[in-house]
């Protein structure tokens, strides 16, 4: 294969790369304007951690989530201090979340979780439980609220859930958060 050659596949492959990279943030910021639209309906505040752990017990404790992500042992919250971002992480079987103190609202907590159940940033897995989670923690009106202003925003939601369990865990759990 000549230099030329290669190169025009390099430049191709980098631009394709490049492409990628901007429907992701744009996916991205589409997803952060949708919530944006409800600020005012975020939810609960919490002012500690430990009231953050007791709500998400509350969740992980839900025997329908134990069923589907028994590989996870546990989660961590760790208070977020000298960052402005919040961020939900999986990390050696826990469920790993940075919470600063803006962070800790019913919404954005959903949201971190939602990073921690899905591996795809801010793809359709992650709409797909962050929707889940939303539905079922904060009400049919909340969740419908928000897929509404997902749809407005064009923010993709659908994957398919059956066939990622049965690729990833070898079962096709029925889930419904």
């Amino acid at each position: 294969m000549t230099t030329k050659k290669r190169t025009r596949q390099r430049s191709r492959s980098d631009e394709r790369a490049s492409k990628k990279r901007l429907k992701e943030q744009l996916a991205e910021e589409h997803l952060y304007t949708a919530e944006e639209m409800l600020r005012e309906k975020w939810g609960k505040r919490f002012r500690t951690v430990s009231e953050v752990e007791k709500y998400l017990e509350g969740i992980i404790g839900v025997p329908d989530f134990r069923e589907k992500f028994c590989h996870c042992k546990g989660f961590c919250v760790f208070d977020g201090r000298g960052s402005q971002l919040a961020r939900g992480r999986f990390v050696n079987g826990e469920f790993h979340l940075t919470l600063p103190r803006w962070a800790r609202v019913e919404l954005i907590i959903l949201h971190e979780l939602a990073h921690c159940l899905s591996w795809d940033g801010h793809g359709p897995v992650f709409c797909s439980y962050y929707l889940k989670l939303v539905r079922r923690f904060m009400g049919e009106e909340m969740y419908v609220e928000l897929r509404d202003w997902f749809d407005d925003f064009g923010v993709k939601r659908r994957w398919s859930e059956r066939r990622f369990h049965r690729k990833a865990y070898g079962g096709d759990p029925d889930f419904t958060l």
